[in-house]
């Protein structure tokens, strides 16, 4: 379930209902809750945005992919690691968490003036993709931190 879905249905919200609060058509409602498009209008997301009376940051956080690439026994690299204290662990985990919250204000703003710079799209796309390769970074980091105590 992606944030729109939860949202939602923590208002109490039916998709129909919110179709109607936001003037945002119910099939778009739909699309955005079940496959959320790449470069997301900038315009449904802040009538979304309005109507749900949450931060449009909110709507647009990237869903983790749950699938994993298989690596080809050939493929497979050594892995060196550094032990880290739990302080260090704590204040990696929090520059990448600035880091995901900063490249998310740079969507929202990417995506306000897409309409007039349309080539901008393909930065969205880059972003989403920085976005999930912090988040993994950001949960190694925990289970990291998690096994240290």
């Amino acid at each position: 379930m992606n944030q729109l879905t939860e949202t939602r249905k923590s208002k109490g919200l039916t998709m129909s209902r919110l179709s109607e609060i936001s003037g945002i058509s119910a099939n778009t409602i739909s699309t955005y809750e079940k496959n959320p498009p790449q470069r997301p209008s900038r315009k449904v997301l802040i009538k979304l945005s309005e109507a749900l009376g949450e931060p449009v940051e909110e709507l647009i956080k990237v869903e983790k992919k749950k699938t994993r690439k298989i690596e080809k026994p050939q493929e497979r690299r050594e892995t060196k690691t550094t032990d880290l204290s739990r302080l260090e662990l704590d204040h990696l985990s929090r520059l990448v968490n600035n880091e995901i919250r900063n490249i998310q204000q740079l969507i929202i703003e990417t995506a306000q003036i897409a309409d007039v710079y349309p080539a901008l799209n393909r930065s969205v796309d880059h972003f989403s993709s920085e976005i999930e390769q912090l988040e993994l970074i950001s949960d190694k980091l925990t289970k990291t931190g998690d096994k240290t105590h």
